[in-house]
């Protein structure tokens, strides 16, 4: 009806121009012809903010409204289900974080035995017993408890799931070592003479580079113990050989004979490191000359002389804490160069002339923050560089390129450029110009110093790699189990890391408060125009749009935006989806930024629900002692239940004895059944109480221990039954079978 081309006869009554929503209250009725109103008006409603700037009028709008709601809530339920989610560590990232826990508590025990040795020599010095000093005891009570810790098997230092898989790798071995002992003593029993080779020591050849191996071996044993299960080692040098249907026995080997189907005692985790021992991948094959040719023993044992080359590995470690050093430097300089732009710009707000001796002073500040920045971030990219250089050529043998590093690889980054140019955008001394547009029917004009304030704000994501270093700092190794795992520790590993802490409430509520601030300070410089300013000297100013804000036909009070606590004020209400409506964004980028505070707001209260979920959930330990505490409930009321039946009992027996019979009641029924039941929760065991992992990992010690034993069994089997066969072919008299001296027919 308001667009003039309507064609219907009531579109000329009073009702299709003056509307009313509740018979009392008129107002004419006017078409918002603008799309972002709209797209405005379901984003408030969608993430329950609702300024009350504008609300939905006809039936149809309200409906789609509603709609528009319930996605929403459906939304912010489902991103709490998702962060919950991934809060949780991948099998890779949990297995490497396994590794890391079990190196630092053997780092913790050799630290705790020096500082124990050094109080015990210094109270021995001063003559005071070690009983009578607390903090001495103290200090031995916690090396007793880590020790502990640190002297379980490197198979407790992975998940459940592949603590499973290994057990389930032990017991097919230990069906292979019994389907060998029954073939051994099926041979003893029958007398079967038709094995040509004799049991015997084997000998395995030698290597030329075997001490090498040896210490490839020894290094990464003691960086990183992957093998889960304690190996027992062969008696009298005998090895294990493959019988007919597969199983493995003994064999005798001579001097440079080779080995043939040794099944060798493999890593059994699924998580394979790489072994710097022998190449298991194509990663392990040289990158110059014959890149198809596998490394020799020889250049195996030159990787060697590079790991435990002191000179590399300082050098290696030296750019490491120089690389921690300038992404500190160059966080730390654009943060300065940010609050120039920032005071500047507050200056500018407070009617201070353009060209004042301040505001150049502060730009020049910003200029020499931004050349040191960008000097230290194309640094940081070079010594990347370099690193990952060093690191090949420590692992993989590749020639070390220290030339070309920025012309090389560092220029063909678009990481890099993105970040340069991020970090170098500023505003130089003596430039300065004003931007003006229309903003719905609006005009309004921006400062460059506004703008470029904005834009310098976004150099503080160089503080994330400070943050990742800092989250990694107390995990030792990190580099060369990052490298042999072939597992990057990113910044998803590190966010996971801190979020799973004890300090995530703190961490999340620090990071909501810190976009508080940005965002509320966005989206202050996005409604503020120059016009309302003295020192504005555009002639767009002079504009009747400029000077008279409207907004829904209704004038809006251009100075509400001046004041920081109001721009702060807004972004609390939006991002707590509260939005009072006493105050409401009015330009398009003010309604963008306060769109991104609300965005913020609701992942980072999603996030903080999923934090509190994890936080609040038992952990192994805390249901075992739950179990525990269960069962020790159970014997108490056992004996409760026992002393009243016990009670019952005696008061039948009394009435009996006084001629009174009577039937049980439903009372004793109930006792004898709780009695019945108290007793089997109270006869449970403790390792029935353990948790999942315990339980594991009791399987797996047990699976280990029963293969040691078999393995122990066959060899000592086949060795007797080879030096008996021996014996009798060697033996100019009639020796006796093995098989007829343990019948007891004729004995020597």
């Amino acid at each position: 009806c308001l667009f003039g081309t309507a064609q219907n006869q009531r579109c000329h009554e009073a009702s299709a121009w003056e509307w009313t929503l509740d018979g009392t209250n008129f107002f004419t009725k006017t078409n918002d012809l603008y799309l972002q109103n709209a797209i405005w008006q379901t984003f408030v409603t969608a993430t329950s903010v609702g300024y009350g700037d504008t609300a939905p009028v006809m039936l149809g709008s309200k409906i789609i409204q509603s709609l528009s709601a319930l996605t929403g809530i459906l939304f912010s339920a489902l991103l709490t289900a998702a962060l919950q989610n991934l809060l949780h560590f991948s099998p890779d990232e949990h297995a490497v974080l396994m590794l890391l826990e079990g190196k630092k508590v053997r780092d913790d025990v050799k630290m705790l035995a020096a500082t124990l040795v050094g109080r015990w020599w210094r109270a021995r010095a001063r003559g005071v017993h070690r009983r009578k000093d607390q903090s001495l005891l103290l200090l031995i009570q916690t090396f007793k408890r880590i020790k502990n810790k640190a002297l379980l098997p490197s198979g407790y230092y992975q998940p459940d799931n592949l603590k499973v898989i290994s057990a389930c790798r032990k017991m097919r071995k230990v069906d292979d070592l019994l389907s060998t002992l029954s073939e051994l003593l099926h041979a003893i029993k029958t007398g079967d003479q038709s094995q040509s080779t004799p049991f015997s020591p084997a000998i395995r050849p030698k290597s030329p580079d075997l001490q090498s191996m040896g210490q490839v071996t020894q290094i990464r044993k003691n960086l990183l113990p992957m093998d889960p299960l304690p190996q027992s080692p062969n008696k009298e040098g005998t090895d294990p050989l493959p019988l007919s249907n597969g199983s493995a026995t003994t064999a005798p080997l001579t001097e440079g004979e080779p080995i043939q189907g040794v099944p060798e005692d493999e890593d059994t985790s699924p998580f394979r490191v790489q072994d710097l021992s022998k190449p298991a991948s194509a990663e392990h094959t040289r990158t110059d000359g014959d890149k198809g040719a596998e490394m020799s023993g020889t250049e195996w044992g030159r990787v060697v002389s590079n790991i435990v080359d002191s000179n590399i590995s300082r050098r290696k470690e030296r750019l490491e804490a120089k690389l921690r050093l300038n992404s500190l430097a160059s966080a730390v300089l654009a943060t300065l160069g940010s609050l120039a732009a920032v005071i500047q710009n507050e200056l500018i707000y407070d009617q201070t002339a353009i060209h004042s001796w301040k505001v150049e002073a502060l730009k020049c500040c910003n200029s020499f923050c931004t050349l040191g920045a960008c000097l230290c971030l194309v640094q940081y990219y070079r010594m990347t560089i370099l690193h990952q250089r060093l690191v090949k050529h420590l692992y993989q043998l590749v020639p070390l390129e220290t030339k070309h590093l920025f012309r090389g690889e560092v220029i063909g980054q678009w990481r890099f450029w993105f970040e340069f140019a991020l970090t170098a955008l500023h505003l130089p001394p003596g430039v300065t110009f004003e931007v003006g547009g229309f903003n719905l029917d609006n005009f309004i004009v921006y400062r460059a110093e506004s703008i470029l304030c904005i834009i310098n704000s976004l150099r503080l994501h160089l503080w994330a790699r400070v943050i990742r270093n800092v989250g990694l700092r107390d995990l030792p190794h990190v580099s060369i189990l990052s490298n042999i795992s072939n597992r990057p520790l990113n910044y998803s590993f590190v966010l996971k890391r801190l979020l799973t802490s004890k300090w995530a409430i703190v961490h999340v509520s620090t990071v909501w408060g810190f976009s508080f601030l940005i965002c509320g300070y966005w989206y202050r410089c996005a409604e503020l125009s120059v016009c309302q300013l003295n020192t504005t000297v555009t002639a767009d100013c002079l504009r009747p749009e400029a000077q008279q804000w409207t907004l829904y036909g209704t004038e809006v009070d251009q100075s509400r935006s001046q004041w920081i606590q109001q721009a702060m004020w807004v972004t609390v209400i939006t991002s707590t989806m509260v939005g009072y409506g006493d105050i409401f964004p009015v330009t398009h980028f003010g309604r963008f930024f306060a769109s991104l505070a609300c965005i913020t707001g609701l992942l980072l209260g999603s996030l903080l629900t999923a934090v509190i979920m994890t936080l609040i959930a038992r952990n192994p330990a805390e249901e075992a002692a739950l179990h525990l505490l269960e069962r020790e409930k159970a014997k108490k009321l056992l004996m409760t239940t026992a002393a009243k039946l016990l009670q019952l009992w005696w008061r039948h027996r009394k009435l009996n004895k006084m001629g009174i019979k009577r039937n049980a009641s439903q009372a004793t029924y109930m006792l004898l059944q709780q009695l019945r039941s108290a007793r089997e929760a109270s006869k449970r065991d403790v390792s029935d109480l353990q948790s999942t992992s315990a339980r594991v990992n009791d399987i797996l010690m047990r699976a280990s221990t029963i293969h040691s034993l078999l393995k122990d069994i066959v060899e000592e089997v086949g060795l007797q039954r080879s030096k008996w066969s021996r014996i009798r072919r060697e033996s100019v008299v009639d020796v006796p079978s093995l098989e007829e001296v343990w019948q007891g027919q004729n004995h020597m």
